[in-house]
């Protein structure tokens, strides 16, 4: 399984079911497939989720891209400091115990 690390702040909100993308700089061929959350602080393994459609975010205009960066609860912070090339839409989530 692929594993992915991610900071808590966004660990929380996909799993409250407000965040349903992912941003990676990255592009891993995991439509359609399970992917583990690893939280930052903790190295723990925290969520699975199911991965739907993986889009581009390369080619986009600026205030397209702004756009679907707010709809992923990106931060601007966030955005400032890691590349956000493509979007990973999440279609499950499954909490690990």
């Amino acid at each position: 399984m692929v594993m992915f690390q991610i900071l808590p702040e966004y660990l929380k909100l996909i799993k409250s079911g407000e965040k349903k993308a992912e941003v990676r700089r990255y592009f891993k061929d995991v439509e359609g497939k399970d992917v583990g959350l690893i939280n930052t602080e903790t190295g723990k393994l925290e969520l699975v989720i199911s991965i739907g459609q993986i889009l581009s975010l390369k080619y986009l205009p600026q205030d397209e891209l702004d756009l679907v960066l707010d709809e992923a609860k990106v931060s601007e912070e966030f955005r400032e400091n890691y590349p956000c090339n493509y979007l990973y839409m999440i279609t499950e989530t499954k909490t690990i115990h």
